[in-house]
């Protein structure tokens, strides 16, 4: 772990409230960490599900968290609800969805009282048809995760590939939006971003 990540997450810092660790290295190790009251908002880089248990318990007043999350073990494990976090933005490139599904499920499974929700995906052009009919837009994940939840933005990020050069048409960005907004009903303020 880089030294910068051993200053902050010792407490070195006591007054820190704000922290942008987002373009840094991954974080792949877990040290003892302190506890970090005066944290608030913390944007940090490639991290797994065992590094985000450790954040949520050093910093209890975490209220803010942006985190690229990376393919890690499935393994399920007791993680304490952490009730002051509102806002979570996940930023993914993980192109199987059913897996990066089930990573998600996980990490909202101890933030209930979250209010704003942001997820930033990637999907090769060439897999986005056969995700259009039976996608259920995470809507059924955040109904049983997120009771509080009143904005959810899902950013799609379309990859092309040289083998397969065609551009999203109108009609099909116009049908994702449907899907989209119809599998979240109205139940908070949801927003569907194509790039």
């Amino acid at each position: 772990m880089s030294s910068i990540y051993q200053k902050i997450f010792s407490n070195t810092f006591p007054n820190l409230k704000f922290c942008n660790l987002f373009g840094f290295e991954t974080i792949e190790t877990i040290l003892k960490w302190t506890q970090i009251s005066s944290l608030r908002i913390l944007k940090i880089g490639l991290i797994d599900f065992h590094v985000y248990k450790a954040i949520l318990s050093a910093c209890p007043n975490l209220y803010y968290l942006q985190l690229k999350m990376f393919q890690s073990y499935l393994k399920l494990s007791h993680i304490q609800t952490h009730s002051n976090l509102k806002k979570l933005e996940i930023y993914s490139e993980i192109s199987d969805w059913h897996y990066n599904d089930q990573l998600i499920d996980i990490f909202l499974g101890c933030v209930s009282n979250l209010e704003q929700l942001s997820i930033y995906r990637s999907i090769s052009i060439s897999k986005l048809v056969d995700l259009i009919p039976d996608y259920d837009w995470l809507a059924s994940i955040i109904a049983i995760r997120l009771p509080l939840l009143r904005y959810f933005i899902l950013c799609l990020h379309l990859e092309y590939h040289l083998e397969f050069i065609e551009f999203i048409s109108t009609e099909t960005r116009r049908q994702l939006r449907k899907f989209f907004l119809n599998a979240h009903k109205n139940r908070y303020q949801s927003r569907f971003i194509i790039k």
